[in-house]
């Protein structure tokens, strides 16, 4: 490997000695795979099964993207707007709690949406609505 042979590695091959380094970039990859493939599972489902056209994938692949986008700059927004410096980052976990208190909030949050969201929608209102756009030819 080039980087192993680098006065400035871009990333540190021996990290990944560290069981807590190492795991916890096996969980991010696993978790990612298991999204990732659950959503192309969902598109292919919508296009094979109910007959949607690849435009059903095109919307679930940018809704997809968008919430990634949405994520990343809501969450980095509010970790940069806490008042809590990076430099109190160093070695102390305190100001890190204290720095990402809200945005695990509102993962909690959105947790708690996404589930109301998924009650409401496949529940008999839900079922009904859906039957009257297939029916509609819409």
């Amino acid at each position: 490997m080039v980087e192993g042979r680098r006065a400035e590695p871009l990333l540190e091959l021996r990290f990944f000695r560290s069981p807590p380094f190492s795991a916890a970039n096996g969980i991010a990859v696993i978790s990612s795979l298991a999204l990732s493939g659950f959503l192309f599972i969902n598109t292919l489902y919508l296009q094979q099964v109910r007959g949607d056209s690849a435009l059903a994938g095109a919307i679930a692949s940018t809704a997809r993207q968008t919430g990634n986008t949405l994520g990343v700059a809501i969450m980095g927004s509010m970790i940069a707007n806490s008042g809590v410096g990076a430099s109190g980052l160093t070695t102390n976990v305190d100001p890190f709690l204290a720095l990402t208190r809200a945005p695990w909030l509102l993962v909690v949050g959105c947790g708690f949406a996404r589930s109301l969201l998924a009650a409401v929608c496949t529940g008999p209102r839900g079922q009904r609505l859906a039957a009257r756009v297939t029916d509609s030819g819409h």
